[in-house]
Formats: C-alpha cells, sequence, structure tokens
C-alpha cells in the first residue's frame, strides 16, 4: 500500500502515538481507528435523531398485544383520541 507523510504538531504526534500504543497498532492504523470511530459516531448519532419522538413510542407500544380480531377497536380508539 502506498504510503504518504503528513505533518503534525509534536503534541498531537504525542497523544497519537499514546493512542497506538495503547491499542497496540502503528500510528497508520490509529489513524484509521480514529477516522472509523468517527464515522460511526455520525452515523450513530444520525439514528439517534431520527428515533419516533415519546408520544410516537407511547402510541406504539399501545399496539404490542393487539391482535387481528382487535383491530378495529384499536383504530377506532386512535382516531378518536386525535380529533
Amino acid at each position: 500500500m502506498p504510503t504518504t507523510t503528513i505533518k503534525i504538531d509534536r503534541d498531537v504526534h504525542r497523544r497519537l502515538r499514546e493512542y497506538a500504543d495503547a491499542h497496540g497498532v502503528g500510528l497508520g492504523r490509529a489513524v484509521e481507528m480514529l477516522l472509523d470511530e468517527r464515522e460511526q459516531g455520525q452515523f450513530w448519532s444520525q439514528v439517534a435523531a431520527q428515533v419516533p419522538d415519546e408520544a410516537y413510542r407511547r402510541q406504539s407500544d399501545d399496539v404490542d398485544g393487539v391482535g387481528l380480531s382487535d383491530t378495529e377497536t384499536y383504530v377506532a380508539r386512535i382516531e378518536g383520541a386525535g380529533r
């Protein structure tokens, strides 16, 4: 794999070296791991932003245990609550 050199502040280099040493990897792998962690964090932040609000969760919790024979009654109750 081709490599490149980057210039970073000595303090950043020290911190990166400490991270790499703590994880038993080289500097390049440490950078890769940190980037992966950031991307995963961004992904889960986006997922969390799409989680339904509390009212939706309460309503969907009410659906648990509802059989097909109860569907019309349940729908009528929900539609009545929205008025």
